[in-house]
């Protein structure tokens, strides 16, 4: 990573810390679309991500996210290998398995983070539209 990215992540890391109360082991939310260029990148998530925050990562992702990448691998062939990656993380539970129709990945993972984010989430996401300012939310675009 270059010293001037190095320094910026630094930066925002220790604000969150400070503020309000993220501390290692991150625990950080994987979204399709960020694996998908992950993949795309050739960028190894689970050796850069401990990288970049500096400390131990705990990566996750949801039911939602996975169900909706399945679907569009279905409809997209290219994206199976996305699919592949993203089912060798562990999933987490995200109280929508009760819904008769379960959300978009993206919109889930928002969901998670809530308001208050009070599971200390990151969330590693490509979609700018919903890196909307909520308090206590550490959700950056990473690449």
């Amino acid at each position: 990573m270059k010293i001037k990215r190095q320094k910026k992540a630094k930066r925002i890391l220790s604000f969150f810390r400070t503020n309000f109360g993220h501390r290692p082991p991150y625990r950080v939310l994987l979204c399709g679309t960020f694996v998908a260029h992950c993949i795309q990148e050739k960028v190894n998530i689970r050796e850069q991500l401990p990288k970049y925050f500096g400390a131990d990562v705990t990566v996750v992702t949801t039911a939602c996210c996975l169900l909706e990448l399945e679907h569009l691998a279905q409809i997209n062939p290219s994206l199976r290998s996305t699919c592949f990656v993203l089912k060798q993380f562990p999933l987490h539970k995200c109280g929508h398995e009760k819904d008769a129709t379960r959300r978009a990945g993206a919109k889930c993972l928002k969901s998670m983070l809530g308001t208050n984010n009070p599971e200390r989430f990151a969330s590693c996401q490509q979609i700018v539209l919903l890196l909307l300012p909520q308090r206590c939310q550490l959700a950056y675009s990473i690449v």
